[in-house]
């Protein structure tokens, strides 16, 4: 991994080389990180490969661009390239445009389920380091050029020969309902008088963004199946008549991503058979953005009813 990394690299200095392989008996998936010198300053460079269901819904995420509202990015691109694989290359943050490295991402999924994923950084290191230089070292065009060299095709068939087939959407573990389905049981809860602006999702994950006229309005809901081991986080909240715990907190900067006066409004459930739903309300259009109204578009008691309504239970 880190011999072909590198040699995949135009010229300049490299340092912290860093690099593995895979392991029969582990969950380590190959990958290979340097640090790159072209003489405008050092900038973290890191690839690794993964398999994944390419017909699932967690693929599909991975090769499609993110909306505003999760994502903060200056450009994104999606293409399906003639031998069927999808790509995607986004221009985007570590942490927001006004903290932290930029980092833009390169990521191609095969038709076989190889997933090749590289980032690049304008700093040595993802996070904790200072910036070295105005934009990582390579090009859009080279970014693309890496993940698509054919230098990767034996690696990767080794890694399939070895791991075996990619496993199937929701396998190895409980999962969560499907993100179409969780978007749709999330908008068709909201109260009246809300104008859904943005919305989308994965397994067990929906957002939407809302306005009641008065500013956009970030909402999140997570549906988590087999949570039972959460039950001593809810100490101190209320148990309702069917066993469910219930806790309901507002926060300043909820999600530590500092937002200008943001605040989150979170109510956290866990029902007698496991199962978590829990739902975030924000007072500005996206995580980490800055306050665009005084508080969220829903109150708290909307929110209660969202994640105690019965939609939730056997949705998957």
């Amino acid at each position: 991994m880190l011999r072909t990394l590198t040699d995949l690299l135009p010229a300049g200095d490299l340092a912290g080389k860093d690099g593995r392989g895979s392991a029969k008996e582990g969950s380590s998936a190959p990958y290979a990180s340097v640090v790159f010198d072209d003489g405008g300053g050092a900038a973290r460079i890191s690839l690794s490969l993964g398999r994944i269901d390419p017909g699932g819904e967690s693929a599909a995420s991975m090769v499609a661009c993110p909306s505003k509202a999760l994502v903060d990015f200056d450009e994104c691109r999606q293409e399906t390239l003639s031998d069927g694989s999808r790509y995607l290359f986004v221009q985007g943050y570590v942490h927001d445009r006004d903290r932290g490295a930029k980092q833009w991402r390169s990521t191609l999924l095969t038709p076989a389920g190889v997933l090749i994923d590289a980032s690049e950084y304008n700093a040595p290191e993802e996070k904790g380091a200072a910036v070295t230089r105005a934009d990582p070292p390579l090009t859009p065009a080279r970014m693309k050029s890496l993940v698509t060299a054919d230098e990767w095709d034996p690696i990767a068939a080794a890694y399939q020969a070895e791991a075996g087939a990619p496993p199937e959407e929701g396998a190895g573990g409980p999962g969560g309902p499907s993100g179409e389905k969780t978007v749709a049981a999330l908008t068709g809860l909201l109260p009246s008088g809300l104008a859904v602006t943005d919305r989308g999702g994965e397994p067990g994950y929906a957002y939407v963004v809302v306005d009641d006229g008065k500013g956009a309005s970030f909402v999140q809901i997570n549906v988590q199946p087999g949570m039972s081991d959460l039950a001593g986080d809810f100490a101190g909240g209320t148990t309702l008549p069917d066993g469910t715990l219930l806790r309901e907190t507002q926060d300043g900067d909820p999600d530590q991503k500092g937002g200008a006066g943001s605040v989150g409004w979170t109510v956290d459930t866990l029902r007698p058979d496991g199962l978590r739903v829990v739902i975030m309300a924000f007072n500005a259009p996206a995580q980490g953005r800055d306050a665009s109204r005084a508080e969220p578009a829903l109150t708290m008691a909307q929110l209660k009813g969202i994640v105690l309504d019965p939609v939730w239970t056997g949705l998957g």
